[in-house]
């Protein structure tokens, strides 16, 4: 029977759908911060995997379209972004849609939802990738600003859980990914919104997965990764740049797809981001404040372009 992929997408979000052999069919879903580009990176990626099972299955040359059964959905907040992004997943071989969404609004979720299931069939791969930041400390971050940051990186992943994560359970089989940062357990001045939503993110996976060992086929992945190269951190200068270069969104969104193919629980990017946390937890604060100050983390964000 043909394998069947789905992935809707927005600027928080794409999900995408199997059709297994089986009678439940799957999706998977991921998506993409503000600018589009890692969004757009992660879609691409998608658009060339074969999926076989729940299982993601490395990138291919068979450029046949429908013939494979490929379908991608598309969600965003940028019609212009989602047409861009569908043509490049329909050159990378796969049918493709796409629908206006935002997923900080949890009735455009949930009504979008509804529309992917009576077009695609049942989302079984959730991605929830959003992420917006406003870039300022406490006192300075406007309030519809900060809203906005955790509408966005934070409830968005409830809605999409909760359109979602039923028809996974039914079936019994499964996979959400939640593409958080490093800065949910390392954080930064200067970036208090953005820093908190990540590691509200982070927190909601890890319980969500220990709520989930009585159902062995739905599994979670949380991707950690270092500052990337898209719009949304632009200006950001790290003092050693040369030692810690900003990640590519490709690299981030194969590296997501291959966890999922592998059941990886939690990926730290580049892995060396672990030996930080870990610092962190051993050392006294007064030695991580010194290490931190030498690296530049506290001026680093000075130098962010926000977006308008």
């Amino acid at each position: 029977m043909m394998t069947k992929v789905v992935a809707a997408a927005t600027t928080g979000e794409t999900a995408a759908r199997l059709g297994p052999t089986t009678s439940c069919s799957s999706r998977v879903a991921g998506g993409g911060s503000a600018d589009g580009s890692h969004w757009s990176s992660l879609a691409r990626v998608l658009g060339r995997c074969s999926f076989s099972g729940q299982d993601l299955i490395a990138p291919n040359n068979n450029h046949k379209g429908h013939q494979d059964g490929r379908e991608v959905v598309l969600w965003g907040r940028t019609e212009e972004t989602l047409r861009t992004t569908c043509a490049e997943v329909r050159q990378a071989g796969s049918d493709c849609w796409y629908f206006v969404c935002d997923v900080a609004d949890r009735h455009a979720v949930y009504r979008q939802a509804q529309v992917t299931r009576q077009k695609v069939g049942e989302v079984t791969v959730l991605v929830n990738n959003a992420g917006v930041v406003a870039g300022h400390s406490l006192l300075n971050i406007d309030d519809e600003a900060l809203l906005s940051t955790e509408h966005v990186n934070v409830l968005g992943h409830f809605w999409t859980l909760k359109a979602f994560l039923p028809s996974m359970l039914s079936c019994g089989h499964g996979h959400v990914v939640c593409v958080s940062s490093v800065l949910a357990l390392t954080a930064l001045p200067g970036a208090i919104d953005y820093c908190t939503s990540k590691a509200a993110a982070f927190g909601l996976m890890e319980s969500l997965s220990l709520g989930l060992e009585s159902t062995p086929g739905v599994r979670t992945t949380t991707v950690l990764p270092y500052l990337t190269d898209t719009d949304m951190f632009r200006g950001v200068k790290p003092r050693f740049s040369w030692l810690f270069p900003p990640l590519h969104a490709e690299l981030v969104a194969r590296r997501t797809v291959e966890a999922v193919k592998r059941d990886e629980a939690v990926v730290f990017m580049p892995r060396s981001m672990v030996l930080l946390v870990l610092m962190k937890s051993l050392l006294p604060q007064a030695a991580v404040d010194e290490i931190y100050r030498f690296m530049g983390n506290y001026t680093c964000m000075n130098s962010l372009h926000v977006q308008s």
